[in-house]
Parts: C-alpha cells; sequence; structure tokens
C-alpha cells in the first residue's frame, strides 16, 4: 500500500507514518507483511530550497487480515 507525502522532512514525514500504521491501516483490512517499509522517490527528486517540501511515496507491504 502506497500514499503520496508532500511536506517537509521531520515531523511532517512522521506525522504521515503516523497517521498510515496508526489510522489508514487498521480500517483497511489489511495488516503489515513482514517486510521493511519503504520512502521511494522520484527520480526527479527536488527539494524547494525556500521551503524544504519535497515529496516520495510512503509505503507499506500489506497482506489481508
Amino acid at each position: 500500500a502506497c500514499g503520496r507525502f508532500t511536506g517537509k522532512p521531520g515531523n511532517d514525514v512522521h506525522e504521515a507514518w503516523t497517521h498510515m500504521f496508526a489510522k489508514w491501516l487498521p480500517q483497511s483490512g489489511y495488516q503489515p507483511d513482514n517486510n521493511p517499509a519503504l520512502e521511494l522517490y522520484d527520480e526527479d527528486f527536488v527539494m524547494d530550497p525556500k521551503t524544504g517540501t519535497f515529496s516520495c511515496w510512503l509505503c507499506v507491504p500489506v497482506r489481508a487480515l
């Protein structure tokens, strides 16, 4: 399961991971698989130098309950 994240490193990305595991996953009908979660960055990764904002994919391997 993957969700697009756009925000700043640190607290923003931490809150997105917390949301994925604590809110989305319990309501999804899935459970985490035994593989690691990943942050996937696009080949054309760019961080806005003024705001520090960037985008990536937050991916959690899942399996049905």
